[in-house]
């Protein structure tokens, strides 16, 4: 069994990890398209790609994504003719000895709410469910009432000189800290695909979003709304501005997630053209309970 611990991928072990990824999403009808990038991650050095190899066969990858300074989130696709062989449990110690060393210490693992295997895994391992979160995809056709306030609003991309205020915004709405939150904001106003978008009345801004055009999809995140305009008509008004910006062919979609946590969020999306394509449920593990002293055949063998 040989795992690479890698920084990047080269465009042959993109084409590895698609086809694997396609063929375990056809077998387990479901899932959802890794991201397989690393520029938004806190820690550049990191390895955050691992392959696990026989020979010249992907058998398994994990990705780590730890855009904060403490926390990341792992996904894992493991081909089902070689499942339950310790695969999950090898990746996933290689990536926790690398994490380790950079002193993260909050993981969570995604997995497809109907993945039984990956489950009784994490439930041997002992590991809390957190929350699930739904990939949207727009089905356009629904257009918003007139939002009373629009001849006082515009919709622009943002400029260096809304960042502070960016950063502000995510410490609030989405209890980061300064750091994490300042890193969030920069790393995607610098990104060379993304646009982030701010709502503005007047001289304040109102809400803010970013659209990341990720191969031949545009993805939505960072949808953020200050809590004094939620609940008016603001959010609806900035995400319908977005969504006019974007000319998707009839071979690209439009994407978001949303947290389950967030209703007010959730119905909004619902009631703007967006339909629920997948959910992942986000599971916290305590990395200690797969040091090389707590595998135990059992779990490795429940893969």
């Amino acid at each position: 069994m040989e795992i690479l611990g890698l920084t990047s991928l080269t465009e042959n072990q993109i084409r590895q990890i698609r086809e694997l990824e396609q063929y375990c999403m056809a077998f387990d009808r479901s899932g959802r398209e890794l991201f397989l990038c690393s520029d938004i991650n806190y820690h550049k050095d990191m390895p955050c790609f691992y392959l696990n190899y026989m020979g010249d066969e992907l058998r398994g990858v994990l990705v780590v994504f730890a855009p904060t300074l403490e926390t990341a989130e792992v996904s894992v696709y493991v081909h089902p003719s070689h499942r339950r062989s310790g695969i999950f449990s090898g990746m996933l110690l290689e990536a926790w000895r690398i994490m380790h060393e950079y002193r993260i210490t909050k993981v969570l693992i995604v997995t497809d709410a109907v993945s039984t295997v990956c489950k009784e895994i994490l439930h041997k391992w002992k590991a809390e469910l957190s929350h699930s979160e739904y990939l949207l995809v727009y089905q356009g056709g629904r257009k918003p009432a007139r939002f009373p306030l629009a001849d006082q609003c515009l919709v622009r991309e943002a400029m260096e000189t809304d960042l502070e205020k960016m950063v502000e915004m995510n410490m609030a709405s989405f209890g980061e800290d300064r750091d994490n939150a300042a890193h969030m904001v920069r790393e995607n106003f610098k990104h060379p695909l993304t646009q982030c978008f701010v709502g503005q009345m007047g001289g304040e801004i109102f809400g803010l979003a970013n659209v990341r055009k990720e191969g031949s999809d545009y993805y939505i995140c960072g949808f953020n709304v200050a809590p004094a305009c939620q609940g008016k008509g603001f959010g609806r008004y900035l995400l319908y501005q977005i969504l006019d910006r974007l000319t998707p062919t009839e071979d690209e979609s439009i994407t978001l997630e949303v947290d389950s946590t967030n209703q007010p969020a959730y119905r909004l999306y619902l009631t703007s053209g967006f339909a629920v394509q997948s959910q992942a449920d986000y599971y916290w593990l305590e990395l200690p309970v797969i040091s090389p002293d707590t595998i135990t055949p059992e779990i490795s063998q429940g893969e």
